[in-house]
């Protein structure tokens, strides 16, 4: 699955439009995504000025695609996706570089990930030739994890069945404004995640919170909560942060350090197990 979701929307868009004003428009901001996209790749580490960078580059590409005439009713108005999917690679480049993904194991991108598991067989006396185990998956725009094949076989039955997944050790999902509808929506996809991944962690980040947001946080099975621009939509915008973006990417940093602290720090205190 490719995990250049806006490049992917952008093409898609012009493979379908038929006006001339708008498919002119579209190739310009194609020049302009190619331009951010190849900035963005040629930047291979995650150090205050590399980071900085890509904020920076992503300020400015979001400008421009954000300009005026992209944005009217006659344009691309009631395009959302094309817009939404800026900030999602935005985040995907901005993970991109963590040492973690040293280890060539590890699996960054856009995935379907199981959010329900079900055995079921249309026939008891014939259960063996059956393929039980059904996953019902969901698609997610930001998934790090590891590749799983489970293979399985019923008793009296010599071949196995195969599936293959994604185990997902950390999900992002990305709005431009976080409402309460997002929030509510999301909170019903974390209940079924953590009820098959207990121990992985789901995150949203988002660029601005709707003034009118009044939701009870101390209720969420979230893990995390990012406000790119630290403001309200009736708030005067603002920069992207970098301290905001600094503490999603050491989020995702300590949670793959925190087996082996947590082990060490028992270790030290002489009590694995109390």
């Amino acid at each position: 699955m490719d995990t250049f979701r806006h490049g992917e929307t952008i093409y898609e868009l012009l493979e379908q439009e038929k006006n001339a004003r708008k498919t002119m428009y579209l190739n310009e901001i194609i020049i302009q995504y190619k331009k951010w996209k190849n900035e963005n790749l040629k930047i291979i580490g995650n150090d205050e000025e590399e980071l900085k960078k890509k904020i920076r580059l992503y300020s400015d590409y979001r400008s421009f695609l954000f300009s005026k005439k992209f944005r009217e009713e006659s344009t691309f108005l009631k395009n959302r996706k094309l817009f939404e999917t800026a900030l999602s690679e935005f985040i995907y480049y901005i993970v991109k570089d963590l040492k973690i993904f040293e280890d060539k194991n590890n699996y960054l991108g856009r995935a379907e990930i199981p959010m329900n598991l079900k055995f079921e067989y249309e026939n008891l006396n014939n259960i063996k030739n059956e393929n039980i185990l059904n996953m019902f998956n969901q698609k997610m725009r930001l998934v790090i994890g590891r590749k799983l094949e489970i293979k399985y076989r019923i008793q009296g039955r010599r071949s196995y069945f195969s599936e293959s997944t994604i185990f997902p050790f950390i999900v992002v999902t990305t709005a431009m404004v976080l409402d309460e509808w997002f929030i509510r929506n999301v909170q019903n996809q974390v209940r079924r995640f953590k009820a098959i991944f207990s121990q992985s962690i789901f995150i949203i980040i988002c660029e601005v919170i709707s003034s009118e947001f009044k939701v009870d946080l101390n209720i969420l099975s979230l893990d995390g909560i990012y406000i790119l621009q630290q403001q309200t939509t009736k708030m005067r915008r603002k920069e992207i942060s970098f301290d905001v973006v600094s503490a999603f990417l050491e989020k995702i940093q300590k949670y793959f350090l925190q087996e082996e602290e947590d082990l060490l720090t028992k270790i030290q205190k002489g009590i694995l197990i109390e």
